[in-house]
């Protein structure tokens, strides 16, 4: 019977996918009568944490890009010794019979020095993959030098000699080493994985050991039943995301130059002003949940171009909740859920012809709602809730220990 469940993440903050599925899931879990610790690096927390069935454990650490003292980031972001020996300490309160240990985030604070203390304390480990750093040295799978997916296998000598970093090949170094040590801390089947869709469970099935199929958990979205949107009455098309390169916006605004169309833009990030003298683009900076679901109401589609693998694409649930269509590349994980012409529609990545194409027929009125329609079906019948995140992740957490359970009887 599980009665704790300890989380561990970056932040105690919402700044992204991660945190917040790891703050809500905290919060979910609380609500149900678990007791919740959560471990977090830095960050104001959350209003969500603030249920009495959580305690909260600050390590006061600095985000890695923001410490001061940069010799120390580069060291402690490879492995953190200290945050191994404070975890583990953590860690040792609690009994493998009765808690869990679920890790979401590692990388902008706490170093892979948890994985080191959560194997040494003898807890079954849950691992969330909401990216591709437990395979990539850049969690992407993508060469920001050339703009392109990334093909090399990663940790090769090819993958080594590649600059494929966002920044430069010094950090690439940097963070080549930090996946090996990574890769150490994976040995064993200590790790339960818990990849988030089937898109990139293909893809992260090929490199890491017991990754199972049956772990997939698509990771939730707050959303009620409710009418759906007439997108036929809006000419919005709707961008909601972080503004960098990786995600496509530079493709996306150097081929929007459509008077018929107006494109609302939410978001921040380091490439927000490439469209500052654009017209038909309004930048509405980056919005609460509350605020992006009232731009979802007033769009006619959501666009996302994103030139990434990704690993869900929890926007494109988001809008398929109210009824919203999608226009997306080929290459990214929303597909999975993207029926080309059926409830949205599928361009060839950075193919400006076809991207083109494909926004000349969301101008059809009559089209634009049959894909309306059907993109409100496919997800209403079928909903990512928090309840079914919840019943879905303590399943596997019973699994994993009653497997544990029966190995050590049949010794």
């Amino acid at each position: 019977m599980i009665k704790n469940i300890v989380i561990i993440n970056d932040y105690a903050n919402i700044n992204g996918g991660a945190s917040q599925v790891a703050i809500n899931s905290a919060y979910l879990f609380a609500k149900s009568g678990y007791k919740v610790t959560f471990i977090y690096g830095c960050g104001y927390p959350d209003k969500l944490l603030e249920h009495e069935n959580i305690e909260k454990i600050n390590l006061g650490l600095y985000d890695l890009l923001t410490e001061p003292n940069k010799y120390k980031a580069m060291i402690n972001g490879l492995f953190n010794y200290r945050v191994k020996s404070r975890v583990f300490n953590i860690l040792s309160k609690f009994s493998c019979c009765d808690s869990i240990i679920h890790i979401h985030s590692w990388t902008k604070t706490l170093s892979s020095s948890v994985f080191s203390a959560a194997k040494k304390s003898k807890i079954d480990v849950f691992l969330t993959l909401h990216d591709y750093f437990s395979i990539c040295p850049n969690g992407a799978l993508f060469d920001f030098k050339k703009k392109k997916i990334c093909k090399f296998t990663p940790l090769s000598i090819s993958c080594f000699k590649c600059d494929c970093d966002s920044r430069s090949y010094i950090y690439k170094v940097w963070r080549y080493i930090r996946q090996i040590i990574l890769k150490y801390q994976f040995n064993g089947d200590y790790i339960t994985y818990i990849p988030v869709s089937k898109f990139s469970f293909s893809i992260l099935n090929r490199y890491l050991v017991n990754c199972d199929v049956n772990n997939i958990v698509y990771n939730p979205i707050r959303s009620v039943p409710s009418s759906k949107v007439a997108v036929s009455t809006s000419k919005n098309m709707l961008y909601v995301g972080r503004l960098e390169v990786e995600k496509g916006v530079d493709f996306l605004i150097s081929n929007f130059d459509d008077d018929f169309f107006v494109l609302n833009i939410v978001g921040s990030g380091s490439i927000k002003n490439i469209f500052d003298t654009k017209k038909n683009i309004k930048y509405l900076g980056w919005l609460n949940q509350n605020e992006v679901i009232n731009e979802f109401r007033k769009a006619r589609f959501l666009v996302f171009p994103s030139v990434i693998y990704e690993t869900l694409g929890l926007t494109v649930l988001e809008a398929f909740s109210l009824g919203v269509p999608v226009l997306i590349s080929n290459v990214c994980a929303g597909t999975e859920f993207v029926k080309d012409g059926y409830n949205g529609l599928i361009y060839n990545v950075n193919d400006s012809k076809d991207f083109l194409l494909k926004l000349e027929l969301l101008k059809n009125d009559k089209f634009i709602e049959e894909l309306s329609v059907n993109a409100f079906n496919t997800y209403w019948n079928n909903p990512f809730t928090e309840s079914k995140y919840i019943k879905n992740i303590i399943s596997i957490y019973h699994r994993k220990l009653n497997e544990g359970i029966s190995s050590h009887s049949s010794l």
